[in-house]
């Protein structure tokens, strides 16, 4: 994708944000025209800012509490990493474990302006307004096979724990990943987390090396998810 082409909403060309490295991976490279790079910095600023206040609130009325704390779902899945989830934050009272995730209003403060395209030979990339934590990601078609996304999850879900917390209790994870399978295209519905920009990166040539043609991020519950 050295040579993408990304028109903003004033019809102006973009240069490419995205260059191949030699080991053939994709990551986001900082360029004199950054407005792709920045909306999406805003839309993850945006959360996280949240989910910081949300667990400092909480941490001045419980004695503990953990963020991102990993779990297994109840029940049964064709895959077992469906049912992996991080809840933003838990705490125990009165013997029992509460559980609770930051949420924010659809599309809050959000330009509605996008969306913006990448477009690299037949490969399209479409970005609609979104929230951070409630992405959904339509792939059509639906992808041959599911090993390139499933090792994106495994790296950014961080299936063995190995990223130290910063400041603020927070590991740079993704939260969730879910399906949605349908004939022509397939849906997948992630919260983001405290992951960074480059977790959207490497989303994208997942989802490439998967076999689909073209990819459309938008809103879990906006008007644009068809």
């Amino acid at each position: 994708m050295s040579a993408s082409h990304i028109p903003n909403q004033r019809g102006r060309p973009m240069k490419a944000l995205l260059r191949k490295r030699p080991d053939q991976r994709w990551y986001a490279q900082t360029m004199q025209d950054q407005e792709f790079a920045s909306l999406l910095e805003a839309m993850r600023d945006g959360y996280i800012a949240h989910l910081i206040e949300i667990a400092r609130l909480q941490r001045s009325e419980k004695a503990e509490i953990v963020t991102e704390l990993a779990l297994r779902l109840n029940g049964e899945s064709a895959d077992e990493r469906l049912l992996l989830v991080r809840v933003d934050m838990a705490w125990k009272e009165n013997e029992e474990a509460c559980l609770a995730n930051a949420e924010l209003n659809p599309l809050g403060g959000q330009d509605a302006s996008v969306p913006a395209s990448f477009v690299h030979d037949e490969y399209v990339v479409t970005v609609l307004p979104f929230r951070w934590h409630a992405c959904l990601v339509t792939l059509r078609p639906a992808p041959q096979f599911w090993e390139p996304i499933w090792s994106w999850f495994e790296h950014w879900f961080d299936v063995e724990e190995t990223r130290p917390p910063d400041p603020d209790g927070l590991t740079g994870v993704v939260h969730r990943l879910s399906l949605h399978q349908g004939r022509e295209a397939c849906q997948i519905e992630i919260d983001f987390g405290s992951a960074p920009v480059a977790a959207v990166v490497g989303l994208l040539n997942a989802c490439a090396a998967a076999g689909s043609a073209s990819v459309r991020l938008a809103d879990a519950v906006g008007p644009e998810t068809t």
